[in-house]
């Protein structure tokens, strides 16, 4: 029960913390990704164009991903011209292994909300 409270005096802490700093509330949000992109938003006072063109929204789901994407084994064989090892007569399969963390935050800093007409 101690550290039940503990944790819950930690949370009203930080989140004053947060509210004080930042002017938004942590309980309005799920992760702290969609509370960084929050004050983003507030901080930037920029205005987001509401979705109106057919090709525009076409494209922000074609860009929709659903959770992880991992492979499943602890040994992948690639058979890759870049590779010593490589057969011409196999197919070439190659793989690519990121550690991209917060990659959300970095093509918006990137590339930018869609505050102006948008081009397609």
């Amino acid at each position: 029960m101690f550290k039940t409270v503990c944790i819950a005096d930690c949370f009203e802490n930080y989140r004053k913390s947060k509210f004080k700093d930042q002017s938004l509330d942590l309980l309005y949000t799920w992760t702290a990704v969609s509370y960084s992109f929050d004050c983003a938003m507030y901080r930037s006072r920029c205005e987001i164009e509401y979705i109106m063109d057919s090709k525009m929204k076409n494209l922000v789901d074609r860009l929709i991903r659903a959770g992880v994407t991992l492979l499943g084994s602890k040994f992948v064989k690639t058979n890759s011209p870049r590779m010593p090892n490589f057969v011409k007569e196999n197919n070439c399969v190659e793989f690519l292994s990121t550690d991209v963390i917060e990659s959300y935050g970095y093509i918006m800093m990137t590339y930018g909300m869609p505050v102006e007409t948008f081009v397609g």
